[in-house]
């Protein structure tokens, strides 16, 4: 058993065909699409909150849009971040428990 993750490197090879395939134009709209959702949540969320319908807890559909936004506004950048974060924790995990079981990786 191998026990090694590597989400990251997999969406890098993803990413790189997708961009290969539709081009510049794609990574250049899904940019704008991205910072227009990102506006746009903000603008609402603060319009409603300067007119007074803002209710508490119901800031969380900001933070989804926000995060949206950002991975349409640079996946080449974020994805690997995240899913670097996520193999770090992965492997840790497989390394602890295949050291628990006794079999060095």
């Amino acid at each position: 058993m191998d026990g090694e993750v590597d989400l990251s490197g997999n969406w890098e090879a993803f990413w790189q065909a997708v961009t290969r395939s539709a081009g510049s134009g794609f990574t250049t709209a899904a940019a704008w699409l991205g910072m227009l959702v990102i506006i746009g949540a903000l603008v609402v969320f603060f319009w409603r909150r300067t007119r007074g319908r803002s209710e508490e807890g119901t800031s969380g559909w900001v933070i989804w849009a926000v995060v949206f936004g950002s991975i349409l506004a640079a996946p080449g950048f974020l994805m690997p971040a995240i899913l670097t974060l996520i193999d770090v924790v992965a492997n840790t995990g497989i390394g602890l428990w295949q050291a628990s079981q006794g079999q060095a990786g």
